[in-house]
């Protein structure tokens, strides 16, 4: 847990890249998500980096001139509806290093595939030092994530919430190969790093919530919201879903 108190994390296994610590609050009415992030990267490759790369997945459903949005048949059997008005977003508020660093004025959004500059979904962050082969970085986020009606397995319906995708998540690194830093398409699927997530997330107290993992602790009630805490070892995403209970 990031703020009101502590649980001890299982150290990373030896081949775990990126590991997550998130802190997030769901507003069921506005579908929205509020949270802190913390990411443990370590370079495993046998090159030197000195930029990172994030994928902000929920900038897919911004609009219909994302790259996403442009590839995707509305009327296919993966979308039965039109989300116009219900769109998704991923906003990043702030991005350190562990010692305070300010890395949000170095952060840009990237189009490697398409110069669609209406695609918000890849940013760039231009670290102030080298990353060498073994050399490990943490960064902690603050972040809001606009989920929108439901399109391509993310985004809710009514009070039903499928949480995926939700998160600001590290790219991957090849060394030589570089990064794998792909914009999110209609026709892909994600490519991510192993590791260990440790997910805190605040719902109303009398629904019930589902997550990547087991569930380590479940705080009582408080003005009418609970806190749940989950935890995933060796896995390379964290999906959450949501709703009243029946």
């Amino acid at each position: 847990m990031l703020a009101g108190g502590s649980w001890a994390v299982t150290p990373p296994a030896a081949l775990d890249t990126a590991n997550y610590e998130i802190e997030v609050a769901l507003d069921p009415r506005n579908h929205r998500l509020q949270g802190v992030e913390k990411i443990r990267w370590t370079n495993q490759t046998s090159v030197a980096t000195d930029e990172i790369y994030l994928h902000l997945y929920l900038n897919a459903f911004a609009s219909f001139r994302t790259t996403f949005m442009r590839e995707l048949d509305l009327w296919a059997l993966r979308n039965q509806s039109d989300p116009e008005g219900d769109w998704g977003w991923t906003r990043v508020d702030r991005i350190t290093f562990d010692d305070g660093s300010d890395l949000l004025p170095a952060m840009e959004f990237v189009r490697p595939d398409d110069g669609n500059m209406d695609d918000f979904t890849v940013a760039r962050i231009q670290l102030p030092w080298v990353v060498e082969p073994g050399g490990v970085i943490e960064l902690e986020l603050e972040f809001e994530a606009q989920l929108p009606r439901i399109v391509a397995r993310t985004g809710f319906v009514g009070d039903f919430h499928f949480v995926a995708q939700w998160f600001p998540k590290m790219a991957v690194f090849k060394g030589e190969g570089g990064w794998n830093n792909h914009q999110y398409h209609a026709m892909s699927e994600y490519f991510a790093d192993f590791g260990s997530y440790l997910v805190t997330i605040t719902i109303p107290e009398d629904w019930v919530l589902g997550a990547t993992g087991i569930e380590v602790r479940s705080s009582p009630p408080v003005a009418g919201q609970r806190t749940v805490v989950f935890r995933a070892e060796r896995v390379h995403d964290c999906l959450l879903y949501t709703s009243p209970s029946p």
